[in-house]
């Protein structure tokens, strides 16, 4: 087990120097930044599924896109290219082809970490091994060193179809923000 503290929540008390007053009605959330990468194949969009605690939606799971965070130094495209191959088991060699989206925070009523958000075109060889991968019913994520980490399961996602997904609405920002610098 590592001594290192993942996340951790504090109930505040904070002057506002602007308004005059102390703001002591609240808790924050603070973990380490994260990555996501948003891969495109011409209109579909990867998604994974994940149990995740806090999920609130009829499925029981998250559809978010692939990615996550690191306490190591490993710069952000390179964690993207990582995070993708942990959770699709897709494998893009080339750090050129993760274009940087944009950077920012998730869920800043309670939450401190920003995503820095990457767009992929993927190629039709690479959707394909996608498309088996989700039809074997393939699992990634999972570690033999972590039993009780992370599954994933893939979702190739029409992006007319998106919304009627059960994605949080960071998801669909990220999402139509990546489809966009890629298209524009």
């Amino acid at each position: 087990p590592s001594s290192t503290v993942f996340s951790f929540v504090l109930k505040v008390n904070v002057w506002v120097e602007k308004e005059g007053r102390n703001k002591t009605n609240e808790v924050i959330h603070a973990r380490p930044d994260t990555v996501q990468v948003a891969a495109f194949y011409q209109d579909h969009v990867v998604l994974v599924q994940e149990f995740r605690s806090p999920v609130n939606n009829a499925t029981g799971m998250v559809w978010e896109l692939p990615g996550g965070s690191s306490w190591s130094d490993t710069p952000a495209r390179q964690l993207a290219q990582q995070e993708l191959e942990e959770e699709t088991g897709l494998r893009i060699t080339s750090l050129a082809r993760f274009v940087r989206v944009e950077e920012r925070q998730l869920a800043a009523t309670f939450a401190t970490h920003r995503a820095t958000v990457f767009a992929v075109r993927l190629t039709r060889t690479e959707f394909e091994q996608l498309r088996v991968a989700r039809d074997s019913g393939a699992i990634f994520g999972e570690s033999k060193d972590r039993p009780s980490g992370e599954r994933c399961v893939l979702s190739l996602v029409p992006l007319a179809k998106l919304a009627n997904c059960p994605v949080d609405f960071s998801t669909l920002g990220m999402v139509h923000t990546a489809y966009a610098k890629l298209a524009g």
